[in-house]
């Protein structure tokens, strides 16, 4: 892999052996970001998991900056189905950023005139669906302890008013099953918060506030 990578930064200029430890491989992902650095230089291309017809991206490690930023990828929805989803583009942003601030980052970046408190902000999972929802309330966590990791693909949705969740509420997408004819109802968005008592969620309190 190490050769492999010489000879592309060799056709770029770069051929210092100092130059060339200065820049990092990069595979892909679905939406076409570099997000899965080429790590095991001194391995081959099958145990990087660099195939044929691969496209990689080069990056310099100092423009990266990736000690102190995350490049993320930006999706934006209206409604909260996976369905209404749009890719936005990428956006760097501080790792050090509370989530109040990062989300008026993101508003600015898409240049939406919405308040804060009017947004969730989502991790997008590979299945296409979305994920946890990152929350705090009180504002004291920055992105890195919030479990926001670099090349990751996040969502933003715009709701209609101002929303805080709490760590004991579940936001679920809820839809009716016909068991005769095997098909599904459209979704709809409902709020499960369970009692203080319990340490998590009980199925059985699921089932009867789906009910």
């Amino acid at each position: 892999m190490l050769q492999s990578k010489s000879e592309i930064c060799d056709h770029f200029g770069i051929s210092s052996a100092a130059e060339i430890g200065a820049y990092t491989l990069y595979r892909i992902d679905d939406f076409g970001v570099a997000r899965f650095p080429v790590r095991k230089e001194k391995k081959d291309l099958g145990a990087n998991q660099v195939k044929s017809g691969d496209f990689l991206i080069l990056k310099n490690d100092a423009d990266s900056k990736q000690a102190e930023t995350l490049t993320l990828s930006l999706h934006r929805t209206m409604t909260g189905l996976p369905e209404h989803c749009e890719f936005v583009g990428t956006i760097d942003v501080s790792r050090e950023l509370k989530l109040t601030a990062f989300k008026e980052t993101l508003l600015d970046h898409m240049k939406l005139q919405t308040p804060p408190e009017c947004v969730r902000i989502r991790e997008k999972l590979n299945t296409t669906y979305f994920g946890k929802i990152y929350r705090d309330p009180n504002n004291k966590r920055n992105l890195k302890a919030l479990g926001v990791r670099n090349n990751s693909h996040i969502v933003v949705q715009v709701m209609d008013e101002p929303e805080i969740l709490d760590e004991r509420t579940l936001v679920l997408l809820v839809c009716k099953r016909d068991a005769e004819t095997r098909t599904y109802g459209p979704k709809s968005e409902h709020k499960f918060t369970w009692s203080a008592e319990a340490k998590l969620p009980q199925l059985t309190h699921l089932k009867a506030f789906c009910r």
